[in-house]
């Protein structure tokens, strides 16, 4: 990329122990971005370039560790080490993850609930997000943030689909999101003085309730079921969901029903504008991406696999359509957003220079009925779903549309010209749509004065609409709404705003301002007559992905693959070397060194993926630079786990430096299932009924609301887990317990 500046929206998804990997490629991101005091490797190789990260859409283990990252951020802050909190917190056993069975009275609070402490893993959360103290010194001006943290509802609310007045179709929506947005810049308009004030609610990373909200999104985003209990969606943080449903809920792990956030990540994008040159990068940080089928046929077998297998498959499953969902989408916005900006840019551009906005003028003029037609339809149907939330989607009656085009709305352009009797007369969202593509031209153009004023007036024009929104969802009717806009002034307002910013545009372009308005009305009546679109396309981006299924880190560290094996294994075995894949992702829980094991892939992973970043046209950053980069991250995490710099910084061996990390974490990819195991269970600590009845053990009062087929199911499943306990003792160890465990995780 370029000298512009490099501004990543951050998507995180994982689950689990997988938790820790996605932690060290965190607090490796935060190096890189030169947050961090213990930066050293990245400055040579980052240079002069600056790099934002100003959005992150986390869920599951990416909501948790997104959320601390973008609290830092936001406060202007140093990010707290992740490593001690997965180190010292995240343990398998009684007083840390392992929750203790009874209370000092005796009773067991989450009785049937989950294997591990939701309560244990919360506070721990909230006590690093408080640690997350407002650090922005006398004269910097604080970064904008916006976090978006995913949870699923036990109880979603009813979302219709209607045909006219009738309910043809009820759906439940149980997707969560909730917001945290710091944007200095935000504005609300005030009708009473006409004019524009900050917002006094910009900063949502600053109130009485914010820790413990954010710890709450991120708790319920991790809360992967059976391992951890449902938690409560309290008013405060339900105040934050962008999503419709205002239904309060017991929520679960985000990932069920999104594990790759990419379109509240867009949805954010398309409505932000950006002053600065820059260039935007989508950086997704997934521990899957290229999954290996779990189901398949018993070796030497035509056989189908078993129930049980199928079974245990079903959660890797749901994640590969979550996957391919998410690449399609972003396929469809990567289409949009060229559509919306080099090709629209460069007709516009040649419309103006070419005389070519009169042949455009007689093509919108053709169109215009149809794009009038469209744009009641699609006011008719904003104003019912201002109204109606929960309702999925309307379908406007015919004679509706007629009469609001004989009548006339203020907002449905009558001819081809800005506006009418000294009114805008192409609506707000319309209104910002012009100024984006004017934002766009103007960065590409360098011309940086003339994007400030454009920013301005789209904070502005934002503001505008969430006063006419609130207007309309609180009028009686359409019409009254209509009439409290046109006499409160803003539409003459917005008139002579829109005109010079166009007047300017076209100076800067050397083309007529009433050209360059032909031309940008023409654009919008041709590309909006068949399905007026109310957003805006996102900004161009490129798509980087930090995965652990990279071996780039042999061939760089190592001339020979073999010296690499004792910490990496082979290449062919990148996609199983975490801990976190294993024992249905339970398994860098179990041990402190496994954890450090994945921490330092994290860290390596994501520098390997982030020295992209920096690639010139010339070509990528010179791999010595890269190799001292990574060697530099095994010095450190050598260092901490031996306890004393024992090796010599000024000219580390990787091989000396793999071997001492070798002897302290142990590769995953050198143990066996039935190792990671019996390691488990010792580190646990737990009697084997003791762990069946946290699972099957329900209260009274919900056992009563089993029928009978689901009481004798219960049942069942509880004689089958003692069965098992039972053969263990005796004498089936390995083999059972690895059952059970494949069965639990």
């Amino acid at each position: 990329m370029d000298a512009q500046d490099v501004r990543i929206g951050l998507v995180l998804n994982g689950g689990v122990s997988l938790a820790v990997w996605m932690g060290g490629v965190v607090h490796e991101l935060n190096r890189m971005l030169g947050r961090s005091t213990a930066a050293r490797g990245w400055a040579p190789i980052r240079g002069d370039q600056r790099v934002i990260v100003d959005v992150v859409a986390g869920t599951s283990a990416g909501g948790l560790n997104g959320a601390v990252l973008a609290s830092a951020i936001a406060r202007g802050t140093e990010l707290p080490h992740l490593l001690e909190l997965w180190q010292q917190q995240a343990r398998l056993d009684k007083g840390h993850l392992l929750k203790t069975m009874k209370n000092q009275a005796g009773v067991d609070p989450s009785h049937g609930q989950s294997v591990l402490s939701g309560d244990f893993f919360e506070q721990q959360i909230l006590d690093l997000v408080k640690g997350v103290k407002p650090g922005i010194k006398a004269g910097e001006k604080p970064q904008d943030m916006c976090l978006l943290v995913t949870a699923t509802a036990l109880r979603g609310g009813l979302v219709e689909l209607r045909e006219g007045d009738e309910t043809i179709l009820q759906i439940t929506d149980r997707r969560r999101v909730y917001k945290f947005a710091r944007n200095e810049n935000r504005k609300v308009y005030n009708p009473t003085s006409q004019l524009f004030e900050a917002d006094p609610h910009r900063d949502a990373f600053e109130g009485q309730d914010v820790d413990k909200d954010l710890a709450r999104a991120a708790r319920a985003s991790a809360g992967f079921p059976i391992a951890f209990g449902p938690v409560w969606e309290s008013p405060s943080l339900q105040a934050r969901a962008v999503t419709p449903d205002n239904t309060p809920s017991w929520l679960i792990d985000g990932g069920v029903l999104d594990n790759a956030p990419f379109i509240p990540l867009f949805d954010h994008l398309e409505r932000t504008p950006v002053e600065h040159q820059s260039t935007r990068c989508v950086l997704y940080v997934t521990p899957s991406v290229a999954q290996r089928s779990p189901i398949s046929p018993l070796a030497g077998s035509d056989a189908a696999p078993p129930w049980v297998s199928i079974l245990a498959s079903l959660w890797d499953l749901r994640g590969e359509a979550d996957l391919t969902s998410a690449i399609r989408s972003l396929r469809d916005h990567a289409a949009r957003s060229k559509a919306s900006t080099s090709d629209i840019l460069n007709l516009l551009g040649s419309a103006v220079s070419t005389d070519g906005h009169q042949a455009l003028s007689k093509a919108a003029d053709v169109l215009l009925p149809a794009y009038r037609r469209m744009r009641v339809d699609g006011l008719l149907k904003h104003e019912f779903e201002l109204k109606h939330p929960d309702v999925a989607a309307h379908r406007v009656d015919e004679a509706d549309i007629e009469m609001w085009l004989r009548n006339g709305f203020y907002s449905v352009p009558t001819s081809l010209r800005p506006a009418v009797n000294g009114q805008w007369q192409w609506g707000l969202r319309v209104a910002s749509r012009m100024l984006r593509w004017a934002s766009r031209a103007a960065r590409r153009d360098n011309e940086m004065q003339l994007s400030a004023r454009i920013c301005a007036a789209e904070h502005e024009v934002g503001a505008l609409t969430e006063y006419v929104d609130a207007v309309v969802a609180r009028s009686e009717s359409l019409a009254a709404a209509a009439s409290v806009v046109v006499k409160s002034g803003i539409l003459k307002m917005l008139a002579r705003q829109m005109d010079n910013i166009v007047t300017e545009w076209g100076e800067h372009w050397n083309a007529p301002a009433e050209h360059l308005w032909a031309a940008i009305l023409a654009v919008e009546v041709i590309t909006q007559a068949r399905d007026f679109n109310t957003g805006m396309a996102p900004p161009p981006f490129d798509l980087r992905v930090i995965s652990p299924e990279s071996p780039r880190a042999h061939q760089l560290l190592f001339g020979s693959l073999d010296d690499a094996k004792p910490l990496f294994g082979s290449p062919e075995e990148s996609g199983s070397k975490l801990y976190g894949t294993r024992l249905g992702h339970f398994a860098a829980f179990v041990d402190d060194h496994w954890r450090a094991h994945d921490w330092i892939w994290g860290r390596l992973d994501a520098a390997l993926a982030l020295v992209r970043l920096f690639d010139g046209p010339a070509g990528g950053v010179n791999d010595e630079l890269v190799k001292e980069l990574l060697l530099d991250i095994l010095w450190e995490e050598c260092e901490i786990l031996t306890g004393a710099p024992a090796i010599d910084r000024a000219t580390p061996s990787p091989e000396i430096l793999c071997r001492a990390l070798y002897e302290k974490t142990r590769t995953a990819v050198h143990l066996t299932d039935e190792q990671i195991r019996a390691q488990a269970w010792a580190s646990a600590q737990v009697d084997s009924e003791e762990l069946i009845n946290r699972v099957f053990a329900l209260p009274d009062e919900l056992a009563d609301t089993f029928s009978g087929p689901q009481r004798w199911a219960m049942e069942g499943a509880v004689r089958l887990a003692r069965m098992l306990v039972e053969n263990q003792r005796a004498g089936a160890v390995a083999s059972l317990r690895a059952d059970r465990l494949d069965w639990l995780g």
